[in-house]
């Protein structure tokens, strides 16, 4: 009887560890299943939010960034619903304020009221200098007022960008979000 007995026990204790080993199993097997690292954009953007200066109307804000590597595609998203967006943005070499527009184009669609705009163009950083992109967002009341978001309208921009394999083959892939700067600078704004 002892015998059984033992031999019971030793069932009873074997059932938690066998599901404990397929359990480790299981998951060692989904590790070689899943890539070793995530692939991500390696480009850099920054950029910022203003008012306009020269808008015919009150509550439009220019968005202007730049990266660091070739862009074939943007999202703007905003925590604020936009009631306007630029179409078609301007990309300049260099320096916006230098006024020297690039061949290069992007065209933008998005619903309106809506909370951002995709854009879809190239625009290519090369010997003449890195590639602006600048556009407009509308709002249609002031976007800096405090409201239920919190105090002024924020934005985030991800941009396409293509990379590359360790074999060197293409892809295009998605980057972070970038915050553009400035906007309402943490205050509301006169009007």
């Amino acid at each position: 009887m002892t015998n059984r007995r033992e031999g019971v026990r030793r069932r009873r204790h074997a059932r938690p560890l066998l599901a404990s080993l397929a359990t480790a199993a299981l998951c060692a097997g989904a590790f070689l299943v899943l890539p070793g690292t995530a692939s991500a954009s390696s480009v850099s953007c920054r950029g910022h939010l203003d008012p306009s200066t020269d808008a015919p109307v009150p509550d439009v804000f220019d968005y202007q960034f730049v990266c660091d590597e070739e862009i074939l595609a943007y999202s703007i998203v905003t925590n604020r619903s936009t009631d306007y967006f630029d179409t078609e943005p301007v990309v300049f070499v260099g320096n916006p304020k230098d006024g020297n527009a690039s061949n290069e184009a992007f065209s933008c669609e998005g619903n309106i009221p809506g909370f951002g705009v995709g854009c879809n163009g190239k625009a290519t950083p090369d010997a003449s200098g890195l590639r602006w992109i600048v556009g407009g967002l509308g709002y249609g009341s002031d976007p800096c007022a405090k409201h239920a978001k919190g105090q002024g309208v924020k934005v985030w921009l991800t941009v396409v960008t293509t990379q590359h394999k360790a074999d060197g083959t293409p892809y295009t892939a998605s980057s972070q979000p970038f915050r553009l700067g400035g906007a309402c600078g943490g205050q509301s704004r006169a009007r």
